[in-house]
């Protein structure tokens, strides 16, 4: 597969994450990325959509299948086949509530993706936080 964006860290496409944020340990911030996607989800853009993604993000690895207007998420990384693999690192969130968005975040190095680089805007088309009001007062 190809690698877009900057270097992946040493250690987190074998599953050896970094340690998480101060304050969490690293099975609360997983549990905490895993609801954040499946909260993003949008299930309107998933239908006829088959596709995995492995997030590594804030420490934590989690993986995203979404079929066909649903979605599973689960700790670690997969041991089936992935389409992309995306570092986030401290990024999830601006790229699910679209303050940054794919292209801007690839070109920038500061998002890596192993696999297609455009697998990165199917996944903020299928994962987006709605605006928060400070968000729409802007």
């Amino acid at each position: 597969m190809e690698r877009h964006g900057r270097s992946i860290a040493p250690g987190l496409r074998d599953g050896r994450s970094p340690v998480p944020p101060a304050g969490l340990d690293a099975s609360e911030m997983t549990d905490s990325v895993t609801a954040l996607l499946h909260r993003a989800f949008r299930a309107g853009e998933g239908r006829g959509v088959r596709v995995c993604f492995e997030v590594h993000a804030a420490g934590v690895v989690v993986h995203a299948v979404v079929d066909r207007g649903r979605v599973d998420v689960y700790r670690g990384p997969t041991s089936d086949a992935v389409d992309a693999v995306i570092d986030a690192g401290p990024l999830l969130m601006p790229l699910l509530t679209g303050e940054v968005g794919a292209a801007e975040a690839l070109a920038g190095g500061r998002v890596t993706v192993i696999g297609a680089p455009e697998l990165l805007s199917m996944f903020v088309a299928l994962f987006r936080l709605p605006e928060l009001p400070s968000q729409m007062a802007a």
